[in-house]
């Protein structure tokens, strides 16, 4: 009798445990049917959601999962500019090798100004260089004129690179999805909120490809920005002890010459002003050697006119 107690109280609490854990499943079960949208890792839409349930869920933002972390096994995404700054005594012919050069290369100036003063000549530009170019590139200016400033820049833009291209793909994704549910909405309201919706994904998706242009554009082509200076003279100072020796002696030669014809210039540029000044001097030399002369007669006349005074005092 006992026994037979213990088995049925055994086969009542098996069964017990049974539906509990049915009706578990069947809650959980029942809550992923009704949940919103949801996201994988990769960005692209959870396929297994319930559409009805979706549809609801689009007067907010969809929920996603963590962003797992990037990583990137290619070749890293390096945006590569220079500067350089150049002297020279042929500027036209520097200019037109400058233009020569980057033709040559496939690249193409993008903005140029010129300067002019003092019979010399300045010019900015910014050249774009494709970017597997750009070391021939100033390997050909260093032969067009002197460098006298040189600088390259990198900058890694990887991780920037592949997060807009995930945000992007994740968009467009999501644009797919929101034009199947659009093509089956049947409530006015429905389609005006999956419409806002698709305004919004489709602005963020502009973005993001202008962007992803941006960052290809730096990337394809490097940014060079030249100073041009003309100049007179061009100081080329070699390696060693006594080629720098040489070239300083050549600088100060050319530079004691250059003041000495500097300053006759100048003279002869101003004879007109140097003839006026010498002009007023010489009037002013007169004028005071005539008051001079005229306080010396009065002076003579004054000490005549004692003496003839003394004179008679005397004889009295």
């Amino acid at each position: 009798m006992k026994k037979t107690l213990w088995s049925k109280t055994a086969a009542i609490l098996a069964a017990f445990v049974i539906l509990l854990t049915f009706g578990a499943c069947g809650s959980k079960q029942a809550k992923d049917y009704g949940a919103a949208s949801t996201y994988t890792a990769d960005g692209s839409l959870n396929e297994t959601a319930d559409i009805k349930a979706e549809t609801k869920a689009f007067s907010g933002a969809p929920e996603q999962a963590d962003s797992p972390k990037l990583t990137y096994t290619g070749n890293r995404k390096i945006i590569r500019n220079a500067s350089l700054d150049l002297s020279t005594e042929k500027y036209s012919a520097t200019l037109k090798a400058i233009g020569k050069a980057t033709a040559e290369l496939g690249g193409y100036i993008e903005a140029s100004h010129e300067t002019k003063y003092d019979n010399y000549a300045y010019t900015s530009m910014t050249v774009r260089i494709p970017t597997e170019k750009l070391d021939e590139f100033l390997a050909k200016m260093d032969g067009a004129a002197t460098v006298t400033s040189k600088s390259i820049t990198s900058e890694d833009i990887t991780a920037s690179y592949i997060d807009t291209e995930s945000h992007l793909k994740a968009l467009r994704t999501e644009q797919d999805t929101l034009l199947e549910l659009l093509s089956q909405a049947n409530g006015l309201s429905e389609i005006l909120e999956i419409q806002d919706r698709l305004t919004n994904v489709r602005s963020q998706i502009e973005y993001y490809q202008s962007l992803m242009n941006t960052y290809d554009n730096e990337l394809e082509y490097s940014t060079v920005s030249i100073d041009v200076n003309e100049v007179k003279h061009e100081v080329v100072s070699g390696e060693g002890f006594w080629a720098r020796i040489g070239a300083g002696l050549k600088e100060s030669f050319y530079n004691v010459g250059t003041g000495i014809a500097n300053f006759f210039s100048w003279v002869i540029i101003h004879i007109p002003y140097l003839l006026i000044l010498g002009v007023i001097l010489f009037a002013i030399c007169v004028i005071i050697k005539k008051l001079k002369a005229k306080r010396k007669t009065k002076k003579e006349k004054k000490n005549a006119g004692q003496t003839d005074s003394a004179d008679v005092s005397g004889q009295k």
